[in-house]
């Protein structure tokens, strides 16, 4: 399976007998879109409980960085400084990305929820560099 590529998605689903039937197509194409709301649904396909917005993170190394990088990207005063905030982060989300794929193929739930963990909290991050504006 491919994370990052819809087009390598679909038929491993498939393929696994899983039908990717979310309740509307604008909700189908918004799961494709986005590598952690499918992380999200293959994990719950599987049974799998993925992080709650009131459950307490256990990468603590990965909240460490996250809030590192949020602190540099509210000290940033120029779009040049939030690029390579932004670029430095889409590179550990692909790396991410990359890990899930072989983590999924293998089954290793348990390594997944901290993989997908790591992803939500990089996409929050990444979000707030999307929305970042000069003050």
């Amino acid at each position: 399976m491919v994370l990052h590529a819809v087009h390598g998605l679909l038929p491993w689903w498939k393929h696994q007998g899983q039908a990717f039937q979310p309740s509307f197509p604008a909700t189908q194409a918004a799961v494709l879109r986005s590598p952690l709301r499918r992380a999200q649904y293959w994990m719950e396909l599987n049974g799998q409980k993925i992080l709650l917005e009131e459950q307490r993170i256990e990468d603590m190394q990965t909240m460490m960085e996250v809030m590192e990088t949020s602190e540099e990207l509210d000290a940033a005063k120029t779009q040049s400084e939030v690029d390579g905030l932004r670029q430095r982060n889409r590179s550990k989300i692909e790396s991410v990305e990359s890990e899930l794929s072989e983590i999924f193929k293998h089954e290793d739930w348990m390594t997944a929820r901290h993989r997908v963990e790591r992803l939500q909290m990089l996409t929050r991050l990444q979000e707030r560099m999307d929305d970042w504006r000069p003050k």
